[in-house]
């Protein structure tokens, strides 16, 4: 139903209460989402408010593509995983214009077996390493074969033409 995310809008702006602007779009549910979606009680504007908003990542998000899982709590945020459609190239070229300085690309650190073709690491470091992917904010970027390749996204998501999963490690590890 269309009415109640536009009501909530309306109710929020007369209570004071910003819209943050959303960081990407909503995955779109497949029929076993939906189901799990309604079992819980949960309505498409409850997902859109328990999502990251633009000012928390501090990161540009791949246009185009869909929020799949999340970890951490609104304002709390440790990593986001985006979904899209477009080719794992397309995408490493969209961040490699985007991304300033100290944004590192760096491809050998991609693991081939988890289906990575590209990493991006925040740092200034001449030389980074695999242990510095536990130190460093870090944008690994995932080519899609098979639905699997989506992790638990897939059992929940539409996700049928998705190309590439965008995976944002926004806290350190270490």
């Amino acid at each position: 139903m269309k009415i109640l995310p536009v009501f909530i809008c309306v109710m929020m702006s007369f209570s004071g209460v910003a819209m943050a602007a959303p960081y990407a779009s909503l995955m779109p549910l497949n029929a076993k989402g939906k189901q799990m979606m309604k079992a819980s009680g949960k309505t498409d504007a409850q997902r859109a408010i328990e999502s990251p908003d633009k000012d928390e990542i501090n990161i540009p998000a791949y246009p185009g593509s869909f929020l799949g899982m999340t970890g951490g709590t609104k304002g709390h945020w440790s990593s986001v995983q985006l979904i899209s459609n477009d080719s794992p190239g397309k995408i490493i070229a969209w961040y490699k214009s985007k991304l300033g300085k100290k944004w590192q690309f760096s491809p050998s650190l991609a693991i081939e077996q988890a289906g990575q073709v590209g990493v991006f690491i925040e740092t200034n470091k001449p030389e980074v390493d695999g242990v510095d992917l536990m130190k460093f904010r870090a944008i690994t970027i995932a080519k899609v074969e098979k639905p699997g390749d989506l992790g638990f996204a897939a059992m929940f998501g539409d996700l049928s033409n998705a190309k590439a999963v965008i995976n944002i490690q926004l806290k350190p590890l270490m």
